[in-house]
């Protein structure tokens, strides 16, 4: 059980090891409710999201959890991580227990998806000592900054 924490946390981690992404377009015009929406993105979002993993990842390198933790809304649920209060605990343990060393973040399939003020990031896949885990992150923009609001986590159960 105390490894699936773990592979949790390092799953968080994921974000952090972002270095590039991919904007990725809609094509569907089956739904163009949703076209509309794009067409509305602020083009500046993709790089908005790419600097807010650059930050994230060098918080993680550093262990600074409580810095990790800030791009995480209040409002973040998961169904295998609950709660931010649940991440943190999840992610101190996995600090004192090592396990955010030598983590592999492989990123290369991972696409940014913006519609209006919500967007997906993934997938990222992390391997380490845990295994392999594989995420998408959920963020919602507020107040002008994008935030975590959820997360799936395949691989892993907790």
């Amino acid at each position: 059980m105390k490894s699936k924490w773990i592979v949790a946390a390092l799953a968080i981690a994921a974000l952090l090891a972002q270095g590039s992404f991919a904007e990725e377009k809609k094509a569907d015009a089956a739904k163009p409710a949703a076209k509309a929406a794009e067409k509305k993105a602020d083009p500046k979002d993709a790089e908005a999201l790419k600097g807010e993993s650059a930050a994230l990842l060098e918080a993680f390198k550093k262990k600074q959890i409580d810095k990790v933790l800030a791009h995480y809304s209040d409002k973040f649920t998961s169904p295998k991580l609950q709660d931010k209060s649940a991440v943190k605990a999840l992610l101190d343990m996995a600090d004192n227990s090592g396990y955010l060393d030598n983590l592999e973040v492989v990123d290369k399939d991972s696409k940014i998806t913006v519609d209006g003020d919500k967007a997906t990031i993934g997938p990222i896949v992390m391997k380490g000592s845990f295994g392999e885990a594989t995420n998408i992150f959920h963020l919602q923009k507020a107040d002008g900054k994008w935030l975590i609001v959820g997360q799936d986590l395949d691989g892993v159960d907790i």
